[in-house]
């Protein structure tokens, strides 16, 4: 038995073990497709922060008024706080009756605006 096989789309042998070479280039091309979405979307929720005032808001309001799910916004939230752009003040409850830290943007911290 070969250890490479034919595609008929390609003239090309392809190994049929590339200790996950394969996947590590597939991986590394989607994480380059999704450096301007990603970019986008920490724009946006930046945009919904600041538009939230001091009240600022939960992840979960985030989530839902970027569309996207509250595993996605966590990621986008940590990159804001580490940023300095967003902080967390204090807890309200989440939509499950859970405690949920509130983000409110930089420009909101003591009362002040200035974007």
């Amino acid at each position: 038995m070969s250890d490479y096989y034919h595609t008929e789309s390609s003239e090309e042998n392809l190994p049929l073990f590339s200790s996950g070479q394969t996947a590590k280039e597939t991986r590394a091309a989607a994480h380059e497709a999704a450096k301007p979405k990603h970019s986008k979307r920490l724009d946006q929720a930046e945009a919904i922060l600041f538009d939230a005032g001091p009240q600022g808001c939960i992840r979960h309001r985030l989530g839902d008024l970027m569309g996207i799910p509250l595993a996605s916004v966590c990621s986008i939230a940590l990159k804001l706080l580490d940023a300095g752009i967003a902080f967390e003040v204090g807890k309200r409850p989440s939509p499950h009756g859970k405690s949920a830290a509130v983000l409110v943007h930089r420009d909101h911290l003591h009362g002040g605006a200035s974007k």
